[in-house]
């Protein structure tokens, strides 16, 4: 029975699985390190484009080399030059030098040295007389241990944090609509709620950067604005004001539902999204605009009218 289960461990680890493994690893590796601040799903597109591009490589590879276990070598040699560059880089740091009136810079000098790695590596998988099995078993191994390390890591996360399983009633939306949806009267005014993030008040610009923005302040009420000249904000993240301010509450009744030691923001996208103004004002017949920026949670809104 040990000899059988031996020679089939064998048999499985021969087969070049770990293109894919180190195809999705880097994914799951990025997730696992932000997985405070973005859902599960996020990472699904990201799978399965690399998936499907490592598929088709290995078969367009296979098709020219004639080798399975080769075009799955040169594909996990592409795959992990592809993902290591930016580090690597990033180790290097920045330099730049001028040889014989040539300037050369990082990427002048890594990437030729990196496409040259790519060529010789190949070249030596193409032309080996070897089957390479060994090879294959230690990539296979290596590839399944880095992608179970960062799926436990994940799971433990959701377990722990049981986020997939709270829905919006359970994190304190207690909004309700009135039986009948009204319209806007022609004294209902348009509304417009722009969020300039991280835009200073005038003392916090004048003490800490020397600027004067008084001029601006000035014209801001000489159109009739009201401005708060000695307001703070309540939060030092955008995901918590905007989620405090668009439900029109304080966070602090999350405690009791997450505990205190919870970092998690992704909930905070949530209500930031399905949010209390918005339900209150739909509800009375406004259109909702959304008009979004490069920030996940902001970029687009499903309830909103138009995106």
């Amino acid at each position: 029975m040990i000899v059988i289960f031996k020679v089939f461990t064998k048999q499985a680890f021969s087969i070049p699985l770990h293109p894919f493994l180190f195809a999705i690893f880097p994914i799951l590796f990025f997730f696992s390190h932000n997985i405070k601040e973005i859902l599960i799903t996020k990472a699904f597109l990201p799978v399965t484009v690399a998936v499907t591009f490592t598929t088709v490589l290995i078969l367009i590879l296979t098709l020219i080399i004639k080798d399975k276990i080769k075009a799955a070598l040169t594909t996990s040699l592409f795959l992990l030059l592809f993902f290591s560059y930016g580090h690597i880089r990033n180790m290097v740091g920045d330099f730049h030098y001028v040889v014989l009136g040539f300037p050369l810079g990082t990427d002048k000098v890594l990437f030729p040295f990196w496409i040259t790695l790519f060529l010789f590596g190949s070249y030596f998988f193409i032309k080996a007389k070897r089957h390479f099995g060994s090879l294959t078993r230690f990539l296979n191994t290596v590839s399944i241990f880095l992608v179970v390390i960062s799926l436990f890591n994940i799971a433990s996360f959701e377990i722990k944090t049981k986020r997939l399983v709270l829905s919006l009633p359970t994190i304190g939306q207690d909004f309700e609509a009135p039986a009948e949806s009204t319209q806007p009267t022609e004294d209902s005014p348009d509304i417009y709620y722009l969020i300039f993030d991280r835009y200073m008040g005038p003392d916090a610009l004048k003490e800490t950067y020397g600027f004067d923005n008084t001029e601006f302040i000035q014209y801001l009420k000489n159109k009739g604005f009201y401005v708060a000249t000695k307001s703070s904000t309540n939060y030092p993240k955008t995901s918590s004001s905007l989620a405090s301010s668009l439900n029109m509450k304080h966070l602090t009744y999350l405690t009791k539902k997450l505990g205190e030691g919870s970092a998690d923001l992704t909930l905070l996208h949530k209500m930031i999204e399905d949010n209390e103004v918005q339900r209150f004002l739909k509800s009375r017949g406004y259109k909702y605009v959304h008009i979004g920026d490069w920030w996940g949670p902001t970029q687009k809104n499903q309830y909103a009218d138009i995106n």
